[in-house]
C-alpha cells in the first residue's frame, strides 16, 4: 500500500466509513433569501439611509473624541 491509499484508509477509520455530508435543508434554503424579496419581517431602510446614519455615527464619535482630548488637557494644564 502507498502513503495515499495510507491516508485514505485512515480518514476513513475516522469518520466511521461515512464520508462528510452537507446537512440538507427542507425548505431549500428559500428563507435565505426573504430578505432580498418584498416579503420579509420588519421595517425597510435604504441603502443611503445606511449609509447617511453610518456617517453620522462617525462623525459623532471623532467629535466626542475631541471634545474628551480637549477637555483632559484643559482641566490638566489648569
Amino acid at each position: 500500500m502507498d502513503a495515499r491509499a495510507n491516508a485514505k484508509a485512515a480518514a476513513i477509520r475516522r469518520t466511521g466509513g461515512k464520508g462528510q455530508k452537507k446537512p440538507s435543508s427542507k425548505t431549500g434554503g428559500a428563507e435565505n433569501f426573504a430578505f432580498f424579496s418584498g416579503s420579509s419581517n420588519g421595517f425597510e431602510v435604504s441603502p443611503k439611509a445606511v449609509l447617511v446614519i453610518s456617517l453620522l455615527y462617525i462623525g459623532i464619535v471623532v467629535l466626542l473624541h475631541i471634545f474628551g482630548k480637549v477637555s483632559s488637557s484643559a482641566t490638566a494644564s489648569s
